[in-house]
């Protein structure tokens, strides 16, 4: 539902979606959202289909970090499930 965008001393910019909030399992299915995200990031779905289907997944949020080249996929209380490399 919602951007952050972080850079230097603070500055953030943010906004909230038009898209409903999802439902998010309490169930981590870490397996099955590997498959989700390389069908994904293959083109075979599109970011709604994603974002639902991550949900279903367990999955609440992502954090892009573009110093480390990282994307980390983290559950509703913030654990990380899955840190990937990106850009590389």
């Amino acid at each position: 539902g919602k951007s952050k965008y972080f850079w230097k001393d603070n500055f953030f910019v943010e906004w909230e979606w038009i898209y409903e909030k999802l439902k998010i399992n309490s169930e981590i299915k870490k397996d099955e959202f590997i498959k989700i995200l390389q069908i994904h990031q293959s083109g075979w779905s599109d970011f709604m289909d994603f974002c639902m289907q991550s949900a279903r997944c367990g999955i609440a949020k992502w954090i892009m970090n573009l110093e480390d080249l990282t994307c980390s996929y983290l559950d509703n209380i913030w654990n990380v499930v899955l840190v990937e490399k990106i850009g590389v």
